[in-house]
This record gives structure tokens, C-alpha cells and sequence, in this order.
């Protein structure tokens, strides 16, 4: 049986194998909300280099609404 990814309007698609193995390789478990310490780690970083000095407990990443 080939393995298949619902996607929206295209369910029953092949799925890649390259994306097969990359969510077979996932961790169980989502991130928190909010961001896993490396995510919030790399936007502290991004913020420092702005000139915007920051921790990890103050970079909150998600989405941006305009």
C-alpha cells in the first residue's frame, strides 16, 4: 500500500518519499506555543543582531498580523 498525505483539495496524492521520511523522523510532540527553546533562542539572536538585546524568555515568535 503507498503511503498518502491529505492535503486540502488533493487527498490521495502520493506523498514524496524525501516528505515521507522527514515526518516519520518528526518528534512526536509539536513545539510548545510560543516556540521551542531553540526557535526562541535563533529570534533572540535575530533581534541582537538588530541592535535590539534580548533573551530567549523574551522573543515570543508567531504570527505577524498587519
Amino acid at each position: 500500500m503507498e503511503r498518502t498525505v491529505a492535503m486540502a483539495d488533493e487527498a490521495g496524492l502520493p506523498a514524496l518519499p524525501e516528505l515521507a521520511a522527514a515526518l516519520s523522523a518528526a518528534p512526536a510532540r509539536p513545539e510548545p506555543p510560543g516556540g521551542g527553546d531553540a526557535l526562541r533562542l535563533a529570534a533572540a539572536g535575530w533581534f541582537a543582531r538588530r541592535g535590539l538585546h534580548t533573551g530567549p524568555g523574551h522573543a515570543r515568535p508567531g504570527r505577524c498580523r498587519a
